[in-house]
């Protein structure tokens, strides 16, 4: 019995140990699986479907907020709606306060669009989740008091909406929460549900912000022209009567209670306890509240100063507003007039907007008040230049700016890639310039990276900052059309670029060298990275990579000055291949380093050439053109006829005939001339232009020429001794391009087209003989 009972308790134990083996293989097996799925969760490079506040910009720039503050913390941040994130440049105001105070100072613009005054304390809530900011600058306009209730459109409606909204009033449990929503598993878990069903990502909300880039300071960038100039005017009128002025008892009250009149008057119950608060969790961080006087871009369109009915009123709103914020008022807008190319819809400003903007809300928070800072003019782009049937523009064509007294050989840009945009196609792009001349200069663009594209544009140096107006463009048949890919950045590259990205190959490399495709004779521009020592004198050797193997050829010595890049003009003669230029220190020999590869080619044999063959007369009813010299030929590249002084570029609205090549290098055919243009060339200048792949890259153009308007076929009768037997003999010669359907008739001297008597056709020849019929009517007269 003893026996047995051991033996129970023996197997009995057994069975747990293996239960907890098994337990503990299962618990182990767990853990390895959900860090395996971790792992795999998190490489997955899902979009950001802004699961925690359904808000995915604001998500977006709470990440960039977090890396900001831990780059060296955060000195104000900006908090408003899309007019702030457009319309503020805490970029600019960064590098204005650090000049001004000699320290670094750091702004970022946490803005989101939609915000209204009630959503102000949840930005600031959420924001501090990653950094408390010193100051707070809310950037409002003057606007319509609005209900109690949340508009179901607008972000206080999202967030009351999300898993944000449960924890927003406890700090504790709104960082945990935002510690928790930031993991891969749950910050991804929408995204991976559609994954798997789908394969794609089609919920992901392309939401309006993600159309336009990011700086790291959170600014909005936009370089886009207004379409809508004829609305601005009606929405400045309607927008400067939507703010009424104080009602009798309160305009003539004390200011504090004045400002405690407007402010029932002004805002809802709801936006009074919304800025309270916020003025209440500021001062709770140890922070000073300051409230930015902004408006809609239309209000600001040639200055807001004009109706003082509107300039009273607005007045009013803002001293309500920073008095239930505690804040100091800074107030630029009398002195803020904003150009139209500065607007980019009837609410936003561009980014140009943005910095007139700042600079002057600088000046004025310099001496706390108003302000008179202006910036140096632009030279516009032409007036009436938007809106255009012209395809080589559309509403992301984008105004870029360039210094004034210096030439700029090289254009880097780079497009923005984001769900909300269209992926690029991968075609011969190039780059179109709009100049304040109102000319284009059009030039193949170079990808150097996803998105970064490089052009040699050689623009000369002009005496003043002029706005050029910029598209990228893919051949479109024989005419250009812009892409619908706004522009995220650009620079003029006159020093090592500073432009990149992580997929850039460019971004690390201690020398570069652009254009990265060239010919040879022509030039390249070699930089040397910031952090690279230079000496003082560089030596550049050409050096070709396999499959050509042993081939050096020394570029020559130059002088150097930091950041400044060299043209060097590469030699003719070499084999086509891919090169790399080396750097050395021509003292010393010591290797500096060298640049990425160059594919270079030779040039083609003799210049590329187009020219009218005989006599261009329009009788004929078509030209002779001959070609020669294309390097890269193919069969979208074509001839077409043109005015002498139009340009055809972009529309197409100067071109009257055109045709392809054969896509040989070269050739000879024959352009038919339509009759709606004979009917047009009787007079004037006329020119034939040879363009490759389809696109509007001019290669060649004849010279001016005239067309020959006379006709060399000649009529006469040859016998009329026939009349009485009913016909006359005639003959014909010198038709040009005859068909059956050519006739002769019988008119009266001097008479009309509708006087004709009687008419046959001919036999469709050249020259000839017909016997033509008289008919009795005819014989009789």
């Amino acid at each position: 019995m003893e026996r047995a009972t051991t033996e129970s308790m023996r197997i009995r134990r057994l069975d747990r140990q293996k239960s907890a083996i098994v337990a503990f293989v299962a618990l182990a097996t767990f853990i390895v699986t959900a860090m395996i799925a971790y792992v795999c969760i998190a490489r997955i490079e899902a979009p950001n479907y802004g699961s925690w506040t359904s808000n995915q910009p604001l998500e977006t720039k709470l990440e960039m907020l977090q890396a900001f503050n831990a780059d060296g913390g955060v000195d104000a941040l900006v908090i408003g709606s899309s007019i702030a994130d457009f319309g503020f440049s805490t970029a600019l105001f960064s590098e204005l306060k650090t000049q001004s105070e000699g320290r670094p100072y750091r702004a970022f613009n946490f803005a989101t669009g939609g915000a209204e005054l009630r959503t102000l304390p949840k930005l600031y809530r959420i924001a501090r989740t990653v950094a408390v900011p010193k100051a707070v600058f809310v950037v409002a306009p003057a606007q319509q008091k609005v209900g109690e209730q949340l508009a179901r459109q607008g972000p206080d409606y999202a967030l009351s909406n999300a898993p944000v909204s449960d924890v927003l009033q406890h700090p504790l449990l709104l960082s945990m929460s935002r510690w928790m929503w930031s993991l891969p598993p749950l910050r991804n878990a929408s995204a991976l549900r559609e994954l798997m069903l789908y394969g794609d990502f089609r919920g992901h909300q392309r939401t309006v912000g993600q159309a336009y880039p990011l700086n790291t300071n959170g600014d909005r960038i936009s370089y886009l022209m207004t379409w809508k100039k004829n609305d601005l005017a009606p929405m400045k009128r309607q927008l400067e009567s939507a703010i009424a002025p104080l009602a009798e008892a309160a305009a003539e009250a004390s200011t504090e209670s004045r400002a405690a009149a407007a402010a029932s008057q002004l805002f809802a119950k709801v936006d009074v306890s919304a800025l309270r608060e916020l003025r209440d969790l500021v001062a709770g961080d140890g922070g000073k509240v300051y409230v930015y006087a902004h408006a809609q871009a239309a209000t600001l369109w040639r200055g807001s100063n004009a109706n003082p009915t509107y300039a009273s009123a607005r007045r009013d709103y803002f001293h309500a507003l920073a008095s239930e914020l505690g804040a100091t008022l800074i107030d630029p807008t009398p002195v803020v007039v904003i150009p139209e190319y500065a607007v980019s819809d009837t609410t936003h400003l561009n980014t140009h907007g943005a910095q007139i903007y700042t600079h002057a809300a600088f000046a004025a928070q310099q001496s706390i008040g108003t302000s008179t800072s202006k910036l140096p003019p632009i030279e516009p782009p032409p007036e009436g230049l938007l809106p255009t049937a012209d395809k080589t523009f559309n509403q992301v064509s984008a105004l870029i700016t360039r210094p004034p007294n210096q030439a700029h050989p090289l254009l880097r840009f780079r497009m923005l890639i984001s769900p909300a945009v269209p992926t690029l196609p991968a075609e011969e792009f190039f780059v179109a310039l709009r100049t304040p001349a109102n000319l284009d200069v059009v030039v193949p663009a170079t990808a150097i990276g996803p998105s970064d594209f490089i052009a040699e544009v050689s623009l000369p140096a002009a005496p003043q900052t002029q706005g050029l107006v910029l598209r990228l463009l893919v051949a479109d048949g024989p005419r250009m059309q812009a892409l619908s890919n706004p522009v995220a950045d650009y620079e003029w590259i006159t020093e090592y670029p500073r432009l990149g990205g992580k997929k850039n190959a460019f971004t690390a490399a201690a020398v570069v060298a652009f254009p990265p495709q060239r010919y040879g004779g022509q030039q390249v521009y070699v930089g040397l990275a910031p952090t690279v020592k230079p000496p003082s004198k560089l030596k550049l050797i050409l050096e070709a990579q396999p499959p050509v193997r042993n081939l050096n050829v020394g570029l020559g010595e130059f002088e150097t000055t930091a950041g400044r890049m060299i043209g060097v003009a590469l030699p003719k003669g070499l084999p086509d291949g891919g090169y790399v230029i080396r750097t050395l220190d021509a003292a010393t020999g010591t290797f500096v380093g060298q640049t990425h590869l160059i594919d270079l080619s030779a040039p083609p044999d003799g210049p590329v050439r187009v020219g009218v063959e005989g006599i261009a007369r329009i009788a004929r009813g078509s030209v002779d053109v001959v070609w020669s010299g294309i390097r890269k030929s193919t069969k979208q590249d074509w001839i077409g006829l043109f005015p002498a002084d139009g340009t055809g570029v972009g529309s197409g609205a100067n071109r009257m005939d055109f045709q392809f090549t054969d896509g040989t290098t070269k050739g000879r055919m024959t352009i038919p001339i339509s009759p709606s243009t004979a009917s047009k060339v009787h007079s004037g200048d006329y020119v034939f232009r040879l363009y490759a792949a389809g696109g509007w890259r001019e290669l060649a153009s004849t010279a001016s020429f005239k067309f020959d308007t006379t006709t060399s076929a000649t009529i006469s009768v040859v016998d009329t001794s026939t009349v009485s037997a009913g016909f006359i003999k005639l003959k014909w010669s010198g038709l040009e391009n005859p068909t059956a359907t050519d006739w002769i008739g019988l008119f009266p001297v001097g008479g009309k087209d509708q006087s004709r008597m009687d008419f046959t056709f001919t036999s469709g020849s050249a020259s000839g003989e017909i016997d033509f019929p008289l008919s009795s009517d005819s014989v009789a007269k």
